[in-house]
């Protein structure tokens, strides 16, 4: 396990903490959780390893949830770093706070990896969710 990465640092299919603010949580249509977080830093360059005999085929979509986020919520996302999309399949008590305003947290035990061509986060089973303070050392850190 690397211990804490910033999304600058990240790495397919390498499991890490990572200190962000969660600027959404909505249920995905298919029941799972998704969370757009940020830390103020662009992930890695995907590489796209699609032939294009295969996008031929089944064509990459150009948002891959089934419904793209509402305008006001696109329009309230950061300018500048990547907004990463972290999936979840089990509701947690931390989702109802994460729901009502926009915290800080820290993702424990997550993945990544790269899909068509867009990095997507995961949790895991023995991933943990701690909300933070905005004093907290991780977060100020984060802001400078």
């Amino acid at each position: 396990k690397d211990l804490e990465l910033q999304l600058r640092n990240i790495k397919s299919d390498s499991t890490f903490d990572l200190v962000c603010k969660v600027l959404h949580v909505c249920e995905g249509p298919s029941g799972e959780w998704i969370f757009y977080v940020w830390d103020g830093t662009d992930t890695p360059a995907t590489e796209l390893q699609t032939l294009l005999d295969t996008e031929a085929v089944t064509p990459t979509p150009l948002h891959p949830e089934e419904a793209p986020l509402p305008r006001e919520v696109l329009c309230t996302l950061p300018c500048v770093g990547t907004v990463l999309r972290v999936f979840s399949n089990r509701f947690s008590k931390e989702i109802l706070h994460l729901q009502k305003d926009i915290y800080w947290a820290r993702f424990c035990n997550i993945t990544c990896k790269q899909e068509f061509g867009m990095w997507k986060g995961s949790l895991l089973p023995s991933s943990r969710i701690r909300l933070l303070s905005s004093e907290d050392g991780s977060v100020i850190e984060r802001l400078k």
